[in-house]
Parts: structure tokens; C-alpha cells; sequence
């Protein structure tokens, strides 16, 4: 789903409650607002107890957040919307183990929301089996009734359902707006990127035509701006792709109707949002149950970046992103703001860079065959590439913001630490799964003994950076750098482990030792290779 802004999930608030017994339903009321930006209170499971736990908000604009906290306090589920059509949030979840178990509500804080909720944990035999219907926000074929008479809008390639009155109204003006923005989209992903048109839905909404829907999608489902919503009962092949899918479908569109007024600013994000879900409807083509939701969401945002020359919305994301640099990439339950999936556009333009823009179709093409991680390692595989290098370049892309992309580079990476003093440091919270670690060295200039020991394989790099050009060495278990021959200096602790499970996320731990040289005749290690520094601006 297209959002406004990010999503952060607000500070816990541990509330003095005892932990809940027995095999009842339990229900509780409480309010989030800016005073009490979340709750949390305990429950008791027994291992293989299953729960179902449903956050419904009461009143006010409360967007609600379920998070379940496992005795270890690792994220064990997680979920804002249960689908894009409404805000309630929904978590089935299986007990690993016994022990207390945390239960929080949190809330959407971009732009932030308060009210009060109702939040039930129902003890069931099982969790029930997702439907397709329910992945994605997919529909069984039913399509969004408008408040009024209905009326059409039609283009070459796009049938616009809109009304003039009830809680969907709108003008013809901003219908007829809304037909040439998606023909625009059209026209950028399927005609110029050759990207496959969505397949034909058996004239749900007049003809084979792609159906657009404007209603009051803000005022009715929170922050969206508009939803792509696949209809899972049509699900199959796509006769448009060269691969049989199983999962591929068509899908219908709605947006908001609230911009009537057209201006610059009113076209600029309807131009963004109609890229942004026009190419969820392109990859419904391939698979709309791919379970790595990161792919639906970077991929999306990373074509509003072509067709409107870098939004502010991706910035806003990959701002967000990169101060999150140790925590696993695609992960949705550890996520701290419930934005990262959309931040991580950014990877997919450092494929960009390397390769072309073509390695995006290619992804959605493995992504058609292959599930996680297991599509970006086949895609990365014909260009003699992998998961662990593409995402250490990435990492160390990111500190450099050595990016082929039009717009000055905003480094907001996160630092673990700096260094101003030799002797050992220990990671206090380690690197999650292809997460970095970031030190800025300041040092006084000399050479310098580093020793790395690590019982997880990371990767410990040295960045030097002089004037335009960064200098990156591979200090594996150790080396020697020379503080003296850079303007900045860094160190890049990698973690290059992954699985496909990116919602249990682990953290590695290390050691890194300095130690100023004192043999004459050490040399610093030799760089194994170099950046450009242009975009570089210090972590702050």
C-alpha cells in the first residue's frame, strides 16, 4: 500500500499489570495519544499455544500496531494493517515455548494518530490457513462500491470509476486528471521499461481495461493514498509474461478523491502515486503472495524515483532506512518505524547502478519462481554476483553516497561509535543479518594495528577517504590502516550472514582491538578497491 509518510512505532510504555492466566478470551481497553504513546501488558503461553490478537481502534484516528515480545524479548510477530482496506491490526501466532509473553499496541506516528482501541487475544486450536484473500489485501472478486451514482472515465488503457456525490465525490476535472496520470504511468513502466501489462480480469469493471477507483481512501483507511488490491479469485498465469506463474493476478486500483484542486503540488504526488501503485499491479503479474514484502514496496518506490526525479516521499524513506543501518535488511517485525520495506529502494538502485535497470524486471521475473531471498541470489546469479556481496557493496555505497541519482545524498546513517582512543571495543548490540555497523576513527594520525575477531564471519572493512576518493580495504580478521593518508576514516564491520526468515532477526557480536604501530617498515594494508566520494558528507 502507497502511505503518506512513515510509520514509527511509538516508545513502550510498560503498564503495571499482572500477567493473564487461563484459556479465556481476554480483552482489554486502553488509549494511545501523545501522553501514552503505546501499552503493554503480559500474558502466560504454554508452548504451541496459539493466539489470535486483534487491535481495533475505538475512536479518534488511532491506527493501530500489534507487537508480540517472546521471554527473550525478540520480536516474535508484528503487524500494522491486517489488509489496506482498514487499519485493525491482526497477528495469529504460535508460542515457541512457556513463558510470559509481552502483548504492545503501538500506533502509525508519522503524522500521529491517538484514540483509544479494543484489543482482544483469543486462544485457538490452530492458526487458520491464509486464504489467497489474504495476502496482499486481496480481494475474492469484490470491487470498492462507490457512495454514489457511478460514473467512467475511460483512456486507452485505464477504465476511472468515480462519483459526483456521497463520501466519494469528486469533479470530472480531477477524474480526467487521474486518467492521464496512470496513462503516464502506463506509458513509463509497461511501453518505455517494457515491463508486462497486468493481465485481463474477465471485464470486472466494463472491459479488460485496468480499473481505477477513486473514493475517500484517506478519510476511510487511514494514512493511505491509495491501494492496489489483486483479485486473488483470477489468480494464475499471466498470458503477458514469458514464464508460467501460478500466483500471478489481475488487480484494480483505488485513490483518494480529496484533491480536487489540481496544482503543481496536487499533480507532483498523483504523478508519484500512480507510479507507485500501478506498479504493485505490475507485480502482481509475477506473484502477489511473494512473502518478502520488502521487494512489493522497494520496487514500487524506486519507480516513483523515475517518474518524478527522486520523491520526497523516498528520501523520506531511505532517510529513515539508513539510520537503521545494523538492523536486518527486509525485516518487517523488527522493524522500528514500520517504513524500512520502503526505504530499502535504495538497494535496488545500487543494483541499478551496476547493472542496469533491466536487473529489477529480472528480480520480479525470479520473484515469479522462487520465494525470499532465494529470487535475489537467481537474479543476482546472471550477473555472477550474490546476496552477501550485493548488500556489502551496499552497505558501503551507503556511507560514501555513491549513487548514480540526480539529487544531492543525505547520509543519515547511524554511527555505533566513535573512535578516539586505542584498546578493544565490544560491540555492545552487535549487527543483525546483512546489517553494518558504522565507526568513524579519529585517531591521531600514525599507523594503526586492527585485530577482528568475530565467531559469526564478519567482514571488517577500512574506508579512507581523500578529497573525492575513498580507498575501501578488506581488513578480514586484521590489518594495518594509516590514519595520515586520509581527510576521514571509517570502519565497517558487515554482517554477511542471512536466512529467509527476516522477521526473527539475530544480532552477531565482535571484538575490534587497535593498537598503535610501533615496528618500523609496517606498511598499512593494500585497498581492495575504490568509490567515488563526491556525494560524501560525514555521519553526524
Amino acid at each position: 500500500m502507497k502511505q503518506y509518510g512513515l510509520w514509527l512505532l511509538g516508545v513502550l510504555l510498560l503498564l503495571a499489570l499482572s500477567p493473564l492466566y487461563a484459556q479465556e478470551d481476554i480483552v482489554f481497553e486502553g488509549v494511545i495519544d501523545d501522553t501514552s504513546p503505546s501499552a503493554s501488558f503480559s500474558v502466560e503461553l504454554n508452548a504451541g499455544d496459539v493466539i489470535g490478537v486483534y487491535a481495533v481502534p475505538v475512536d479518534g484516528d488511532l491506527d493501530p500496531t500489534i507487537e508480540i515480545r517472546e521471554p527473550d524479548g525478540d520480536v516474535g510477530a508484528y503487524n500494522d494493517n491486517a489488509t489496506p482496506d482498514t487499519v485493525n491490526a491482526t497477528v495469529f501466532y504460535t508460542a515457541p515455548e512457556s513463558g510470559i509473553y509481552t502483548v504492545i499496541v503501538g500506533r502509525y506516528t508519522f503524522e500521529p494518530t491517538s484514540g483509544s482501541f479494543l484489543l482482544t487475544i483469543e486462544f485457538l486450536e490452530e492458526e487458520p490457513s491464509p486464504s489467497v484473500a489474504d495476502w496482499r489485501g486481496a480481494s475474492d472478486g469484490d470491487r470498492y462500491a462507490l457512495s454514489g451514482s457511478p460514473r467512467t472515465y475511460e483512456t486507452e488503457h485505464f477504465i476511472i470509476h468515480y462519483t459526483l456525490s456521497g463520501d466519494d465525490a469528486t469533479t470530472e476535472r480531477y477524474a480526467e486528471v487521474v486518467g492521464q496520470v496512470f496513462e503516464y504511468a502506463w506509458q513509463l513502466q509497461v511501453e518505455e521499461l517494457g515491463w508486462p501489462p497486468p493481465p485481463p480480469d474477465d471485464g470486472r469493471g466494463g472491459d479488460d481495461r485496468y480499473d481505477v477507483y477513486i473514493g475517500n481512501v484517506l478519510g476511510r483507511y487511514g494514512s493511505a493514498l491509495a491501494y492496489a488490491s489483486p483479485d486473488a479469485d483470477l489468480a494464475g498465469d499471466n498470458p503477458f509474461t514469458e514464464e508460467v506463474e501460478d500466483i500471478a493476478a489481475p488487480s484494480h486500483i483505488v485513490i483518494e478523491n480529496g484533491f480536487t484542486e489540481i496544482d503543481e503540488s496536487t499533480l507532483d504526488m498523483l504523478y508519484t502515486t500512480a507510479a507507485h501503485e500501478f506498479n504493485h499491479a505490475i507485480q502482481f503479474n509475477f506473484d502477489f503472495m511473494e512473502p518478502h514484502t520488502w521487494y512489493f514496496e522497494a520496487t514500487a518506490v524506486w519507480i516513483e524515483t523515475i517518474s518524478n526525479r527522486i520523491s520526497n516521499d523516498a528520501w523520506e524513506y531511505s532517510d529513515n532506512n539508513l539510520s537503521y543501518n545494523e538492523v536486518c535488511f527486509g525485516t518487517v517485525s523488527e522493524d522500528p518505524s514500520s517504513s524500512l520495506i520502503y526505504g530499502d529502494w535504495l538497494l535496488l538502485q545500487s543494483l541499478v547502478d551496476r547493472y542496469g535497470a533491466g536487473i529489477i524486471q529480472t528480480l520480479w521475473r525470479e520473484i515469479s519462481q522462487y520465494d525470499g531471498f532465494n529470487a535475489l541470489g537467481k537474479a543476482l546469479e546472471r550477473y555472477g554476483d550474490s546476496v552477501p556481496d550485493a548488500l556489502e557493496r551496499y552497505r558501503l555505497q551507503n556511507l560514501l553516497g555513491d549513487y548514480k541519482i540526480e539529487t544531492a545524498f543525505v547520509n543519515t546513517l547511524t554511527l555505533t561509535s566513535r573512535i578516539h582512543q586505542t584498546g578493544v571495543i565490544h560491540a555492545q548490540t552487535g549487527v543483525q543479518e546483512l546489517g553494518a555497523n558504522y565507526y568513524d576513527v579519529r585517531l591521531p594520525r600514525g599507523l594503526y594495528r586492527v585485530n577482528f575477531e568475530s565467531d559469526a564471519g564478519l567482514h571488517l572493512w577500512a574506508v579512507g577517504i581523500l578529497g573525492d576518493v575513498a580507498e575501501l580495504t578488506n581488513l578480514e580478521q586484521g590489518g594495518v590502516i594509516d590514519t595520515d593518508a586520509y581527510d576521514f576514516n571509517y570502519l565497517v564491520v558487515f554482517n554477511p550472514n542471512y536466512d529467509n526468515d527476516v522477521d526473527s532477526c539475530r544480532n552477531a557480536f565482535y571484538t575490534i582491538t587497535i593498537s598503535p604501530v610501533e615496528d618500523e617498515g609496517v606498511q598499512r594494508t593494500a585497498p581492495s578497491r575504490t568509490l567515488s566520494a563526491e556525494k560524501f558528507r560525514p555521519i553526524r
